[in-house]
């Protein structure tokens, strides 16, 4: 007697170690996030302050052309595109 399940698989295996793989960049591309702070996010200035964070952003989205698209998608709001300015801040 065969048994058909009413519900596909998840996944395939292949599926599923890809997952694995990209969650894995995921875990490492926050841990490399977090250390940015704690390594160079200890100066007082502004500025200083806001390249940790230019660098946070530029590790969470994985290249330079998904940062460019990232600061396009920021600086556009009601007026249009420009409406708004990322500050790139100045490196401690």
């Amino acid at each position: 007697m065969t048994f058909n399940h009413p519900y596909p698989p998840l996944a395939t295996r292949e599926e599923l170690a890809d997952r694995i793989v990209a969650a894995l960049d995921i875990a490492g591309a926050v841990s490399s996030t977090l250390r940015l702070p704690s390594e160079a996010g200890l100066y007082d200035d502004a500025h200083h302050k806001m390249w940790v964070i230019d660098q946070m952003v530029r590790v969470l989205v994985g290249n330079d052309e998904a940062y460019e698209k990232w600061i396009e998608s920021f600086e556009y709001g009601e007026d249009g595109p420009h409406t708004y300015k990322w500050d790139k801040g100045i490196a401690p």
